[in-house]
């Protein structure tokens, strides 16, 4: 290594500490035009890198004072400050970066247009806007083609990898990230904090598919690599990250004492930074490992904690729908039922709700990629989109439309199958049904032989005494009862109905109970009782069995055929209401 190397590397170390000291910004920035541009850059890179570790405020001031003052530094200089502006400014992001790239584009900088890009996708990443999302990473991998910059090649890999993470297609990402690992390039490209978060990616998509010792491999890896090296605040949270997913995977393992150690190493680096996410997660953790060993009021206690630090801020779905089963789960183990119940309950729909949100960011982002992999022109994809959008919505309509009309006919048929349900139980029931209702009376039954005129008579008793007595209606009625009060034989009782009505003793009481209930329905006594207790009234045992007999006669549920049954009545109330008021109207106007 030359002296000028030495000297220079050892300007970079300090120069940073030098520019945060006691100058005022102004003394700060040009100092910065006092060096050599090829140098400045550099320089400036590592003020902006060191200002990150610092707070939010001063990088903000720093920037802001430099693009102040930006016309006495050089193009290259200017849009890095302004880059580095766009991405931590509270708002206006969008219109901040859509400036970096027309500046780019104006002062010839094509070769960081790329970074742009990346930068403004992980805006919509971070806003789960995952189609637009990809749209520009996929512009950064074009432009970085152009350009043959291999380390935004690496970045854009390393973003495409993410998206598909951030959406559980875990297969996609893990090749994404594995094309990362075979671009390597220089040590700018594949350096320690890249291999780390990549490394840290696929140890948990090994963890979500239940390779717990794939996934180990891959954390101790880390932790291996990261050794002593936490010199800044970014390595120490790293490490604590890498503490947390061994505790996790520990975990999964069932080996809860190392679980716990890690994660109070974890929980001890979170708590030195007061990164209240780290703290949360790493709470939240030490609540699971708590509640595997049977401890549900610890469980809680660290669980309430994790919710005290993290404090106003919204969770994301997935940190709200672990949230809710780990409740559930504690309030389990606690017999509180009602509790567990009502945060299960809470689980299930935040988690149905977040598997649709999935699906949608996967299709909505598959759909991306290919489109623009076949329209590489720009704002060809938004036609594209839009084109879709009313498709879709077209198709929406129509679904909607047929399901709607499909309903609107099933309605129809309901209402018509009780009406003429409740005609013909009507009719059964009426007295002069009942008196010519007998088999005797049947065509042709005087041409039968004696035997089956024996049974032709056996049965027709057996009707009668059954509708005339109402046994029907009696719970413990039986075949064998009723046999002897024909003084017959019970096998042969059952022989004939079964030959001369086409169905069991059972089918046929049945049959008399449902047509009782719908008279009862009929009159309105459904009302007054339940169905439970005109289960009962008809002689059924138990409401279940009622309800299958119904469904079975019926074709409809006794609940369904009740709610058509009453919307007849009151169609045809409302009909006659209004005939009532057109003839009203006609009588007055013929007193007029």
């Amino acid at each position: 290594m030359t002296i000028k190397a030495i000297i220079f590397n050892v300007f970079l170390m300090i120069f940073p500490f030098y520019a945060m000291g006691n100058l005022t910004m102004e003394e700060r920035i040009r100092s910065l035009q006092h060096i050599h541009n090829s140098y400045r850059h550099d320089t400036l890179a590592k003020i902006l890198y060191d200002l990150t570790l610092q707070n939010r405020e001063t990088e903000l001031r720093f920037t802001s004072e430099i693009l102040k003052m930006g016309d006495k530094l050089d193009d290259l200089s200017y849009f890095i400050v302004l880059r580095h502006h766009a991405r931590i400014a509270p708002t206006g992001n969008q219109a901040l970066f859509d400036s970096c790239i027309t500046f780019a584009y104006n002062h010839h900088l094509g070769d960081y247009i790329s970074s742009l890009y990346i930068l403004k996708s992980t805006f919509f990443k971070a806003d789960a806007i995952y189609d637009s999302a990809m749209i520009y990473t996929l512009r950064a991998r074009d432009e970085a083609i152009k350009f043959d910059n291999i380390e935004q090649q690496a970045n854009v890999l390393h973003i495409l990898g993410d998206l598909y993470y951030s959406t559980g297609l875990l297969t996609k990402a893990e090749s994404y990230y594995k094309q990362v690992q075979q671009v390597k390039g220089n040590a700018d490209v594949w350096n320690d904090w890249r291999r780390r978060i990549i490394r840290n990616n696929l140890g948990q998509i090994e963890l979500f598919r239940g390779n717990y010792f794939g996934a180990m491999g891959f954390f101790k890896e880390s932790r291996q690599e990261i050794g002593k090296k936490t010199i800044t605040s970014i390595d120490s949270l790293a490490l604590a990250y890498i503490y947390q997913m061994i505790a996790e995977t520990y975990l999964r393992l069932n080996e809860n004492n190392k679980a716990a150690a890690f994660t109070d190493s974890a929980l001890a680096i979170y708590s030195d930074f007061d990164e209240k996410k780290g703290l949360y997660e790493t709470l939240v953790l030490k609540a699971n490992i708590a509640l595997s060993e049977d401890f549900p009021k610890m469980a809680s206690s660290f669980l309430e904690e994790a919710i005290r630090i993290n404090g106003s801020d919204i969770f994301d779905k997935l940190d709200n729908f672990k949230l809710l089963l780990l409740r559930a789960k504690i309030y389990q183990l606690l017999n509180d039922t009602e509790n567990a119940a009502k945060y299960l309950r809470q689980y299930v729909a935040a988690k149905d709700s977040l598997d649709k949100s999935l699906i949608t960011a996967r299709i909505l982002q598959i759909q991306s990629e290919n489109e623009y992999e076949f329209l590489r022109s720009e704002y060809a994809w938004i036609r594209i989109q839009r084109t879709l959008f009313i498709l879709l919505t077209l198709a929406g309509i129509a679904v909607f439309a047929t399901i709607v009309f499909q309903y609107s006919k099933i309605r129809q048929k309901n209402k018509r199958l009780v009406e003429i349900t409740v005609d013909l139980t009507n009719r059964i029931k009426s007295p002069h049904f009942q008196e010519t209702n007998s088999l005797q009376d049947t065509p042709g039954t005087h041409d039968l032989q004696p035997s089956d005129i024996k049974q032709h008579k056996l049965v027709d008793d057996f009707i009668r005494l059954v509708k005339s007595e109402e046994l029907f209606l009696m719970h413990d009625i039986s075949l064998q009862k009723i046999a002897e009060k024909l003084a017959t034989n019970r096998s042969y009782l059952s022989k004939a109905i079964n030959a001369e009505l086409g169905q069991n003793f059972s089918c046929y009481i049945n049959k008399l109970r449902i047509e009782d209930a719908i008279q009862l329905i009929s009159a309105g006594k459904i009302e007054k009782f339940g169905i439970k207790s005109m289960a009962s009234d008809v002689g059924f045992v138990s409401r279940t069995t009622f309800i299958s007999a119904f469904r079975k006669q019926t074709g409809m549920l006794p609940s369904t055929f009740i709610s058509n049954y009453w919307q007849i009545v009151e169609e045809k109330n409302r009909l006659f209401n209004n005939s009532d008021c057109q003839e009203d109207i006609s009588d007055n106007s013929e007193n007029d």
